[in-house]
């Protein structure tokens, strides 16, 4: 079969504040036309490098493009759509307030006089491509309403719409539910069936080994690896990406809960006119991990900054130990041992454009020994910074460097080291794996499940329901602001099951079931 896309010799060099960083160095992937080609490495791999290449939004230092038997220059992303090629992002690029259709042909609408519109012969065409791809979507509906799957397919239907033969799946699943994942990658079939091809890039191994063809593997920016996905096994795709072996399964030994350390008593917020947590209550005790399950945008957040202290509730009673802290501000909370990991760990979590050092000190610059007399002492967070970065395996040039040149997953380290640095009781981690390769997911696992052993406290907010069924001791599941269901982890129920819980088709017999 004809190579559809042939990138050979790829490099490409990045300078940031006086610290060279090689991206790629002589990449190189071939996809053969109407398959799906997974593309596979660690967090700082070069992946996205590579695909932004392909979807000139970054230019290459050296190499070639061919791309369906004829060389490609690509200098911009609007020739690469023109080329036929399109990308659907992990963080997908909707207008909330536009309709679906209106999302759909931004900047490609056509018109029959200058300036008008013909939204009738949109919508007809659009109908069409979600009817043949087997999307059931409102075209009229604002895409703020949909779900993340539902928002997905708007995203596929715009790369359809606008004629794209090459299809690139950035992380596609990790904000889906099981459901939507089923959903997604029959999908994917589907458009493999009609002639697209698609590059598939996921940290996932068991969706690669079951919707892809044929794999690429990028290591420290170098291609290290092209084979066929029949001919290997998820061990082994793991070790071609790390290059050594990590074991897959999540060993957790059974302890008993201690002490309750938080509780969560009557527990509404408004935002607005809308209330978007109900009565929630629930405990946490000492050497559990509890794990509150549900699609993004269902009232978790709110509820997880109301706890910190960052929200104000309309009602309800927090508690750490036996105190009660609603009233507290979040440094008063962090001080009687409370940490948080957020979703967003850009905008949130890190400043793009601090040190790595000063990103360690910001919870902490004001105490000794940082501080004296109102000064930080530079010596002292360097020598702490170097420290956490030698313990908690962050690769970096130096710690002087800025945050924002890191991997995501070096990032997510730094404010993890940062956080348990600070000798929690209580960890609040958000979607802590979202976008993480196996060996990160991992280190993160196994310091959950460490501080579990140390009697310490974790509340797990996340999306990813084999993460949810692998780590945790209880299961609550949150749906439009309730906790609409309870399970204790050694319960017997699977994964399609409290995806419907997460999508509100169930709901649990509160007489039945007690959150506690």
């Amino acid at each position: 079969m004809q190579n559809f896309l042939e990138m050979t010799g790829i490099c490409k060099t990045y300078e940031a504040y006086g610290t060279q960083i090689k991206a790629l160095d002589d990449a190189s992937i071939s996809v053969k036309k109407g398959t799906v080609h997974g593309l596979l490495g660690e967090n700082g791999a070069g992946k996205s490098t590579l695909m932004k290449i392909l979807g000139g939004v970054e230019k290459m230092d050296a190499g070639s493009v061919q791309f369906n038997g004829r060389e490609a220059r690509l200098r911009s992303a609007s020739q690469a759509a023109e080329l036929g090629i399109g990308m659907v992002h992990q963080h997908f690029s909707l207008i909330e307030d536009f309709t679906v259709e209106e999302n759909v042909v931004l900047g490609i609408e056509p018109t029959r006089f200058p300036g008008v519109i013909s939204m009738k012969e949109v919508r007809e065409t659009l109908s069409r491509m979600a009817q043949e791809c087997g999307f059931k979507l409102d075209l009229k509906a604002k895409v703020g309403s949909l779900s993340m799957g539902q928002r997905q397919k708007v995203e596929i239907l715009r790369l359809l719409y606008s004629n794209s033969e090459l299809l690139i799946f950035d992380e596609p699943t990790s904000v889906l539910i099981e459901q939507e994942v089923e959903s997604l990658l029959r999908t994917i079939a589907l458009l493999k069936a009609k002639g697209k091809t698609i590059i598939y890039i996921s940290h996932k191994v068991e969706e690669i080994l079951k919707i892809t063809d044929e794999v690429t593997v990028l290591r420290s920016g170098k291609t290290v690896a092209r084979v066929a996905t029949e001919t290997i096994n998820a061990e082994k795709m793991v070790q071609m990406m790390v290059g050594k072996h990590i074991p897959l399964e999540v060993e957790k030994e059974q302890q008993a809960a201690g002490d309750v350390l938080l509780e969560v008593k009557n527990l509404s917020i408004d935002n607005g006119l809308i209330q978007t947590v109900k009565n929630v209550s629930f405990e946490l005790r000492a050497g559990e991990i509890v794990a509150v399950a549900g699609i993004s945008g269902n009232g978790q957040q709110e509820m997880i900054e109301a706890i910190l202290g960052f929200r104000e509730p309309a009602s309800g009673q927090i508690y750490i130990g036996e105190e009660e802290v609603t009233g507290l501000t979040p440094r008063q909370r962090r001080q009687r041992g409370v940490c948080y990991i957020p979703e967003d760990r850009i905008q949130v979590g890190s400043c793009a454009t601090a040190t790595l050092a000063e990103n360690m000190i910001v919870d902490r610059y004001f105490e000794a020994p940082l501080a004296k007399r109102g000064w930080i002492n530079l010596k002292t967070m360097h020598a702490l910074a170097r420290e956490l970065v030698a313990k908690y395996k962050i690769k970096t040039a130096n710690t002087d460097c800025m945050i924002g040149t890191l991997s995501g997953g070096n990032i997510q380290r730094t404010i993890i080291a940062r956080e348990l640095s600070a000798d929690p009781k209580l960890l609040f981690a958000c979607e802590i794996t979202m976008g993480l390769d196996v060996e990160s997911c991992r280190y993160v696992y196994d310091m959950l499940l460490n501080m579990r052993r140390e009697q310490k406290a974790v509340l797990l907010l996340s999306s990813n329901i084999n993460e949810v069924m692998s780590l945790a001791d209880r299961i609550l599941v949150i749906h439009e602001g309730e906790i609409v269901a309870h399970f204790p982890r050694s319960e017997d129920f699977n994964k399609e099951e409290l995806g419907e819980y997460m999508l509100g088709l169930k709901v649990q017999d509160r007489q039945l079931k007690e959150v506690s």
